[in-house]
């Protein structure tokens, strides 16, 4: 009986746009400016949902059965971000320096953490 709910395609959906309602009322109850960063509502249900799911063993693909509604709405999203960074082309203009220094030492940062995480944990082939 579990095992057929567990399987459930709709479940799944719920659980990740349940959890992260949850997390984004949180979030706005929260009055500190230092602690709503930490209360970021898109991080805590991926982590939570994460969690969920491999303490049930559910399988990705069941997950992904749901998952792939999310889908459907991430891509007009992007669109609606590449529209909106196009109206602000002059802005981005103005501060290219900051904004590429931003964006190489993310990609820096990314990088070394893999290479030192591949070494901490050995997770060579």
């Amino acid at each position: 009986m579990l095992e057929s709910i567990f399987n459930d395609q709709w479940l799944w959906l719920s659980v990740t746009i349940g959890t992260y309602l949850v997390f984004a009322f949180i979030q706005q109850r929260i009055k500190s400016d230092f602690l709503r960063p930490f209360l970021n509502p898109l991080l805590l249900s991926t982590v939570l949902v994460i969690i969920i799911l491999i303490n049930l063993e559910v399988p990705y693909e069941t997950y992904q059965q749901g998952g792939q509604y999310i889908d459907y709405l991430i891509m007009p999203a992007t669109v609606a971000l590449g529209i909106k960074l196009y109206e602000n082309i002059d802005l981005l203009k103005q501060y290219y320096k900051p904004i590429l220094i931003g964006i190489g030492s993310g990609v820096a940062l990314h990088t070394s953490l893999i290479f030192i995480f591949v070494k901490i944990f050995n997770l060579t082939k």
